[in-house]
């Protein structure tokens, strides 16, 4: 028997069984490998599938009282509307059963109708402020803030509206200081702006509360600076919108006034109650015990504007 060929075969026999196993180990080992990692993948989503529900479980007595809570609001809302509407059903029904049997009555008998009585609206001056005639000074401006001097119980606000404004808006005017001020004046109310195309600007205060009786003077006194031209006026109760503390339904704002030319150096104007008239036939005089307030007004044809006022006070009588 020849001894090397054998040996030969037997180590090439050793060495692919070797490679079988190496080869056999190797797949063995990527089996095992992915069989860990899809046991791990799973671990993973039962760990966060837990951790969800913990979560939730944590969660689910907030989120119950945060419902809880908020059906119990809406059914107290509910409630309180179905109540306003039954008691709102309730007196028309009743305003129906005292008012249709009398109706029917009356018509039966010719004679007329009864009507429900409605309260008229509460008149602003029952509640007025009145001056005594021994404090006319209404503003000097030297205090340097919008208010009107507190004399005689007079309360107010100077403001400046435009026909550019945003209805509603305010925009309080505070005094400005002359170029060549003294030791007694320093301040003036300057009204100064550009073209306009509506009715024009105002400066302006009204009476707190809204209606004062200055029938203890003769008119308005003050001291201005154009040039210019500027309507004076006072403003009664009858012209001021209901909403805003006076008695007018309509045609508002309707003021007294009258017309003023500035010149163009310092100069003083007297405007008296009766000069004061509004526009339109068959007007009424101004009730000077009913005023609600007082203004400049410039129209819009009397724009840009440039004028000074100071010293505003009552005409004493």
């Amino acid at each position: 028997m020849n001894q090397p060929a054998n040996d030969e075969k037997l180590l090439t026999r050793v060495a692919l069984l070797h490679e079988q196993a190496v080869a056999s180990s190797n797949e063995q080992l990527a089996v095992d490998r992915a069989t860990f990692r899809q046991r791990l993948e799973e671990l993973t989503r039962r760990k966060r599938l837990l951790a969800g529900r913990a979560s939730i479980q944590t969660l689910e007595p907030a989120v119950h009282s945060w419902w809880v809570q908020l059906l119990a609001v809406t059914g107290a809302g509910l409630l309180l509307l179905l109540g306003v509407i039954s008691v709102q059903h309730l007196r028309h029904q009743a305003t129906r059963a005292q008012v249709l049997p009398a109706t029917a009555a009356a018509l039966a008998s010719n004679r007329q109708v009864p009507t429900i009585a409605v309260d008229p609206p509460r008149d602003p001056c029952d509640a007025r402020k009145r001056a005594r005639g021994k404090e006319p000074l209404i503003d000097d401006f030297e205090d340097g803030n919008p208010l009107i001097a507190a004399f005689e119980d007079r309360v107010g606000l100077w403001s400046l509206f435009k026909d550019s404004d945003f209805a509603g808006s305010f925009n309080a005017m505070s005094p400005t200081l002359l170029a060549h001020p003294t030791q007694k004046n320093r301040y003036a109310l300057h009204a100064v702006g550009g073209e306009l195309l509506n009715w024009g600007a105002t400066i302006s205060f009204p009476f707190q509360p809204a209606c004062y009786d200055a029938s203890a003077y003769a008119g308005v006194t003050f001291s201005a600076r154009g040039p210019g031209r500027v309507f004076v006026g006072m403003r009664d109760v009858s012209v001021v919108p209901v909403e805003y503390g006076g008695t007018c339904t309509k045609d508002c704002y309707n003021t007294h006034e009258k017309k003023v030319d500035l010149s163009a150096r310092w100069q003083s104007y007297t405007v008296l109650w009766g000069e004061m008239r509004q526009r339109g036939y068959d007007t009424k005089p101004l009730d000077p015990s009913r005023t609600s307030g007082m203004s400049f007004l410039v129209h819009a044809a009397d724009t840009p504007y440039d004028f000074w006022i100071d010293d505003v006070k009552f005409t004493t009588r």
